[in-house]
């Protein structure tokens, strides 16, 4: 492609005939920048890129894109735009022979729920027989690759990359998640969305965003008294309605009877968490507008697999409940006790651990909220940094023996504290790994280091004799 056709729908002068070279690839990182690349710079919460032109330049970028013009080498075409990531956008469209045109592109938008309805989405859908590809907080699914989400907003450039990645992959529809970075952004506009999925928008919010699609479905949700989940048309039509008679958690996940067309139904969710919950029965009634049939929904539940680290349940045939959580302040941390303690009727074994980050107050009610709700508690690294974990967790240690003597103990390493905790486990006992969540890298004595809870649970429950289940597609995430 050259410069002349990248830019003429959005450099507000002509190209010089001179300059009408071939564009390599495009870059919003300097870095990134190989010979012959167009470098368009962004200006981000970390750093501006007109900070980071020279290097772009002296890295061979051909073309650069900015919004105000500085010194640039003569060697290379600086073309000046009012908004360098509207730019992009449509640059990144254009570039990658714009995906989003051959692609289904379900955009999901508004809400609290937001990532979890993208994620079971995606789900229902390639369940159902229709292969679909996420881009969403919580991962990335673009057929056989799974990659994990970075923190923040993915820049356009990305989006189109992985777009025409799900093409390559032979999906036919892929589900977007649109917060509201990437509508304030702009860049939403040079999607072309087949179907706009609209969520609950929380109380205080403004109004959604105005995106162009061709058609558009709005999600209800009522947790009252009568828990209810519906789906309407862009006109407000209703389009089905999932009334839930009842809800009751179990160590094994969430069953509901549900009121289906055809009857009264079980729908069985093999995840635990309220939150969860109403992502995915969101999600099912958007799959049934979009055209998976209702009465599927029962069997589709059961194959789902639920956000890993939120309330994750890890099942390989032992006869105690074992969860991995991420919960990490006093709060989230009382709140997910209240949530999971009726599961079992036996003890409450709880991994907890301050980080380098906490206050000293904020590690001491760390320790007294642990030692209130289980039986026992046992402290241990959680992102230490460039602290001792002993020290780290000793003002909760001493708030949780003054709450429950006898009831706490210390391990300094997470990897031996797990190994431990699992072992003390009788059946019928709850243990709930929590601090972490998803997240597979610890830092400690300055240095990031890979760490999964989950995955060290699994190696000390295969060590017991009770073997994994390799079926289960491991979940890339971050």
């Amino acid at each position: 492609m050259l410069v002349r056709e990248l830019m003429k729908d959005i450099a507000p002068e002509r190209i010089p005939a001179r300059y009408n070279r071939p564009v390599r690839g495009l870059a919003y990182d300097a870095a990134s920048v190989l010979p012959g690349m167009a470098y368009f710079a962004l200006r981000q919460s970390a750093c501006d890129g007109h900070d980071h032109v020279a290097e772009a330049v002296d890295r061979g970028a051909g073309l650069i894109v900015m919004e105000q013009f500085g010194q640039v080498s003569p060697r290379v075409v600086a073309v000046r735009v009012r908004d360098s990531r509207v730019a992009l956008a449509r640059a990144a469209a254009l570039f990658h022979g714009w995906p989003s045109r051959e692609l289904r592109v379900v955009a999901v938008t508004g809400g609290a729920h937001l990532p979890g309805v993208a994620y079971f989405l995606r789900q229902f859908l390639s369940l159902a027989g229709d292969p679909a590809g996420l881009i969403g907080t919580l991962e990335h699914h673009l057929g056989r690759h799974v990659l994990p989400s970075r923190a923040g907003c993915e820049e356009p450039l990305d989006i189109q990359r992985m777009l025409a990645s799900m093409l390559r992959e032979d999906l036919r529809t892929g589900v977007v998640e649109l917060d509201a970075c990437a509508c304030e952004h702009g860049w939403a506009r040079d999607l072309e969305i087949h179907t706009l999925v609209q969520l609950p928008a929380p109380s205080g919010a403004g109004a959604p965003p105005a995106l162009r699609a061709r058609r558009r479905f709005s999600v209800d949700l009522d947790t009252g008294s009568d828990f209810t989940v519906g789906v309407r048309d862009g006109g407000g039509r209703p389009l089905f309605q999932l009334p839930v008679a009842s809800r009751r958690a179990t160590p094994e996940g969430w069953v509901c009877q549900v009121d289906l067309p055809d009857g009264r139904r079980a729908l069985r969710l093999p995840f635990l968490g309220g939150d969860q919950l109403e992502a995915a029965l969101s999600a099912a009634v958007a799959a049934v507008a979009l055209g998976v049939p209702s009465d599927r929904l029962p069997a589709l539940c059961r194959r789902l697999q639920g956000i890993p680290g939120e309330r994750e349940i890890i099942r390989q045939g032992q006869p105690f409940t074992l969860l991995v959580d991420g919960a990490a302040e006093p709060d989230t941390l009382a709140e997910l006790v209240r949530e999971v303690r009726g599961l079992t009727a036996g003890r409450l074994l709880l991994l907890a651990g301050a980080r380098g980050d906490q206050t000293s107050p904020v590690r001491s009610q760390l320790g007294f909220v642990a030692g209130r709700a289980a039986n026992f508690t046992l402290f241990t690294g959680n992102d230490p940094g460039g602290e001792c974990p002993v020290r780290l967790n000793t003002p909760a240690l001493e708030a949780a023996v003054t709450t429950r003597p006898g009831g706490a103990d210390l391990e300094p390493d997470r990897g031996c504290a797990i190994d431990r905790l699992v072992r003390l486990a009788l059946p019928g006992d709850l243990v709930l790994l929590t601090g972490k969540g998803r997240r597979t890298t610890q830092e400690i004595d300055h240095s990031i280091v890979p760490f999964d809870d989950r995955l060290h649970a699994a190696r000390t429950l295969d060590a017991l004799g009770w073997r994994r289940d390799r079926r289960r597609k491991p979940l890339a995430t971050r």
